[in-house]
């Protein structure tokens, strides 16, 4: 058993804990006070427990460029002046927090803005793996994961801090990647050689969902599951069907198949 604590963004005030067997069948509840989405925050292998939570400060590391934003999350967290801190952390290590499950999770996302300035420790161990996010090194806030798309098939996909109105980070790839539409293949598999279909039976095979009967092969898949079969397709001129049209360029993987 998977245990999964929501929280809704906007109230903040109580995990709410969730089991389920299998994360894909997962989905997002409502909050009951306010009505927006909550989020999945912490995910786990066992309940929430009664445990209270110190969060240890070991080292501050060279900040001159944010320092001050450093600090005033240190003080917010534990009352701690700027120059209480240094010295605690100058002759060993300064408690700069204790609390519940909740207020824990809080605290460390208040460091994650500044995660690459400070190094810390949580005891005992916090037993939950944190939803990914991504903090903006020059303000601090969450940056937000975006795709934009450019010229043919072309798109930028990453983190984007909309205060600094700047990526974060970043990479380019094909629109045919991120293209979350899925499609159905109908292959008519009759007068096929039986190694050729082997082939084709293998790659449907790792497709999530499909239904073979006899020679007729239904598949459905996104785009990038699909891409490489379609290719396997061309290359040994076997007809298929495509709903909706596959909008992207097939590679030509003809010379590959054909070595074999």
């Amino acid at each position: 058993m998977r245990y999964i604590f929501e929280l809704c963004p906007e109230c903040r005030d109580k995990l709410v804990e969730r089991n389920i067997d299998d994360f894909q069948e997962y989905h997002e509840s409502i909050c009951p006070n306010c009505g927006s989405m909550m989020h999945g925050v912490l995910f786990g292998k066992k309940r929430a427990e009664d445990a209270i939570y110190k969060i240890t400060l070991n080292k501050v590391r060279d900040i001159s460029k944010h320092g001050d934003r450093c600090f005033d999350i240190i003080r917010s967290i534990s009352g701690l002046d700027k120059e209480a801190v240094i010295e605690k952390t100058g002759i060993g290590d300064c408690d700069i927090f204790e609390g519940d499950l909740l207020n824990t999770y809080l605290v460390l996302r208040e460091l994650d803005k500044i995660e690459y300035m400070i190094h810390y420790n949580v005891t005992p161990e916090f037993p939950y793996a944190r939803e990914f996010s991504m903090m903006c090194p020059d303000c601090g806030e969450e940056a937000e994961y975006r795709v934009v798309y450019g010229k043919d098939e072309e798109a930028t996909g990453g983190f984007f801090c909309k205060r600094c109105n700047e990526w974060v980070m970043y990479t380019g790839f094909c629109r045919a990647d991120v293209d979350e539409t899925e499609y159905c293949i109908e292959i008519s598999a009759e007068g096929i050689e039986n190694d050729v279909k082997e082939k084709i039976l293998y790659d449907i095979g790792l497709l999530w969902e499909k239904k073979i009967e006899g020679d007729s092969i239904k598949a459905r898949g996104q785009s990038v599951e699909i891409r490489d079969i379609l290719a396997m397709l061309e290359a040994y001129n076997i007809p298929y069907i495509v709903t909706p049209l596959y909008p992207y360029e097939i590679p030509d993987m003809s010379s590959i198949y054909k070595r074999e």
